[in-house]
């Protein structure tokens, strides 16, 4: 691909001694950034070093938030899978071959083993895993890992949650663990130039597709792409599915309007449609939501489905012309902002009156 058809990720590191040389954050995929300015996390909730933060920037190049990283990085690219727009990218891992046949991280004493090498193998998400997968069905992939890979300091920083990354690997069947393994490093850092402390985006920051820009569920997507039979299938991810209480929905169309993907579309004809296939599962339709009619779960399906549909009707009270999904109930249609002063009628009532 021409180099004129690629981006180049802003660089994580503000100063010379940071091990995250080869991270990068795609500010356009991030729903923390403008034009979303939506709170998510869950990459600086990931790190088990607590290196990751977001910084306010007012710059007039740069508003808004931004992703940063601190000295106490390691390096273990955690961070990278737990997010499911692609906003982190790894130089290192785009650096692997397409169809590596095994990997190992920097503990494990290769020898005469034919392995590609990673820092560490936690940098590997299940969906980057069954693209591999895919690309090579007849031959099995290896992850080489040291024996106490869970106790190393890229595992989870809170021993009571489930190691999940670890869960799934082993439910593929693709972890081969080794001893006797070197002592955790971190990954060597990058010495920066002014130019790269500035957050210049520099030659060694990971690229990306000129037109793959914007929120998407990128991973979610890859992973779909190499499906086994079984959509969950041991190691799996499910998908995202969004229920609607049509009882308690107002048709305002705030959820589709605050999804920052195209999971939630509402049609001009008032239809309402939920694709798992675009869902992040961020929840942020479930926090807006006026009327709390939405719920977040889980689904083996990743068929689109209608949430709701609507009719346009005429209300009783003030004559306007409003769309619902309650129709046909027997009951005279009633428009939300005539139910609204009815409803501040009668607490007023019941206030002077008792």
């Amino acid at each position: 691909m021409p180099d004129q058809h690629l981006h180049q990720t802003l660089p994580l590191a503000f100063s010379s001694a940071s091990a995250a040389a080869s991270l990068g954050w795609a500010a356009e995929r991030c729903i923390s950034s403008a034009p979303n300015h939506l709170q998510c996390e869950r990459c600086v909730d990931s790190c088990p070093a607590q290196a990751l933060f977001f910084v306010e920037e007012n710059q007039h190049s740069a508003k808004g938030q931004r992703l940063v990283v601190s000295d106490a990085c390691h390096g273990c690219g955690a961070c990278l899978p737990s997010c499911p727009t692609e906003a982190l990218l790894s130089l290192e891992l785009q650096r692997l071959e397409d169809k590596p046949l095994a990997v190992a991280c920097h503990r494990v004493e290769t020898g005469r083993l034919t392995t590609e090498s990673l820092h560490c193998l936690r940098a590997i998400g299940v969906d980057q895993l069954l693209s591999w997968m895919a690309q090579t069905p007849d031959v099995s992939i290896t992850l080489c890992v040291a024996q106490d890979c869970t106790d190393c300091q890229a595992a989870p920083a809170q021993p009571s949650k489930p190691d999940v990354w670890w869960e799934q690997m082993q439910a593929l069947g693709v972890l081969q663990e080794v001893t006797p393994c070197r002592a955790y490093q971190a990954a060597e850092g990058a010495i920066m130039s002014r130019r790269r402390f500035m957050g210049v985006r520099g030659p060694q920051s990971p690229v990306y597709a000129g037109d793959d820009t914007g929120v998407r569920a990128r991973r979610l997507q890859r992973y779909t792409a190499a499906l086994p039979a079984t959509p969950l299938a041991a190691g799996g991810m499910p998908f995202p599915s969004i229920q609607l209480d049509q009882s308690c929905c107002d048709t305002s169309g705030v959820c589709s309007k605050i999804c920052p993907t195209d999971a939630l579309a509402l049609t001009d004809e008032g239809v309402l449609n939920f694709s798992p296939l675009e869902c992040i599962g961020c929840g942020f339709c479930i926090s807006y939501c006026p009327e709390q009619a939405l719920s977040l779960g889980q689904d083996e399906s990743s068929e689109t489905r209608v949430l709701r549909k609507t009719a346009e009707v005429t209300c009783f009270e003030c004559s306007r012309q409003f769309r619902t999904s309650q129709v046909n109930t027997g009951e005279p249609a009633v428009c939300p902002a005539c139910q609204r002063d009815k409803g501040l009628f009668k607490g007023s009532f019941s206030q002077l009156f008792g």
